[in-house]
């Protein structure tokens, strides 16, 4: 995985800096990059989040929608460069959150 250290304070702070135009979350084996109005997960699949918070609309692999097909071209490149599968694996209790301190302290 590569950390890219880039640091969001400032937007924290209101004050003005570089923002991203992307963001990026895991928890244990499970990930996503998500935009504005998309997000990609660690299965490739593509979510329409203009219903976000309320709803997410997985949007059909073989969609020919431009956008779609750019969004998942843009966060797929983000993955891509972040390579979050190429960390230490963690597969979690399968609810998202990380692994039970029992499960690790078997490893």
């Amino acid at each position: 995985m590569t950390f890219d250290g880039q640091s969001f304070a400032r937007t924290l702070l209101g004050e003005s800096g570089k923002k991203r135009d992307w963001i990026y979350n895991q928890l244990a084996a499970m990930w996503y990059a998500r935009e504005a109005g998309w997000k990609l997960n660690e299965k490739g699949e593509l979510f329409d989040m203009s219903g976000a918070p309320f709803t997410e609309k997985l949007v059909a692999a073989a969609s020919q929608d431009p956008e779609a097909i750019a969004a998942r071209s843009r966060l797929a490149a983000v993955l891509t460069q972040l390579n979050p599968a190429g960390g230490i694996p963690d597969s979690g209790d399968g609810t998202g959150r990380h692994a039970s301190k029992s499960k690790k302290v078997q490893k």
